[in-house]
This record gives structure tokens, sequence and C-alpha cells, in this order.
């Protein structure tokens, strides 16, 4: 049972989930076209999972200047009969959500961690 990073438990899954999403990315590049939204969101996947990678952990400015979700939604809004899509940006809040967050993995496995989250505080 996870708590309200759903699937992400650990940095494990955090890592697996990027690759997800930076896959998932290419294929709607491709069905869409270069589209600039989801090219913003394809560099920003590939920066996080490049990161991973190489085992570099990432500055509160870095994580900061994830905005895919924002985008995502913004640009995106309207968009529910998609499901696949609909799924794709919802992957893409999570990652983003964690991002500005970055909680430990005692944390994130917390199913109480809702409680434990100060969300006016996130670093």
């Amino acid at each position: 049972m996870a708590g309200c990073f759903e699937q992400i438990n650990n940095r494990e899954d955090f890592r697996r989930e990027v690759d997800r999403a930076v896959i998932l990315c290419a294929k709607f590049l491709k069905k869409k076209g270069r589209d600039p939204t989801l090219l913003s969101v394809e560099m920003q996947l590939k920066f996080i999972q490049e990161r991973l990678k190489a085992g570099r952990t990432f500055t509160r400015k870095e994580r900061k200047s994830i905005n895919m979700a924002y985008k995502m939604h913004r640009e995106y809004e309207e968009i529910r009969d998609d499901d696949e899509f609909y799924d794709f940006k919802e992957l893409v809040s999570l990652i983003d959500l964690y991002m500005d967050f970055w909680p430990s993995d005692k944390l994130a496995s917390d199913p109480k961690n809702d409680d434990k989250i100060d969300w006016d505080d996130v670093d």
C-alpha cells in the first residue's frame, strides 16, 4: 500500500516510473508530432533520467525548475477521452510532485504519509 505518491514507494520505483514516462512521451511525440509541450516534457524527463542513471542528486534549484505537470495540465486540461494520454498526464504529475517534495524512501512508502507532509513547506 502506498501513500500520496501512489506506485512510487522508493527511489527505485521512481527510476522505473521515470523510464516508463520517457517511453510513453516518445510514443506520444510520434503520434502528435513536434508538439512544443511534449518536447518540453521529454526534455525534463530525460534530464531526470540522466541524473538518476548517473547517480547524481538534484539540487533544490534543479528540482524547482521541473514544471512539466503545470505545462501538461495547462495545455491538455480538456483531454479526458484519451485514457492512455490521460494516464500519461497523471504519471507526469506524479513524477513532478515527487521531484518537488523529494521524500525519503521511508516517507514515500508510508501509507499515512499524507498526514506527515507539510504541503505548504515543500523542500
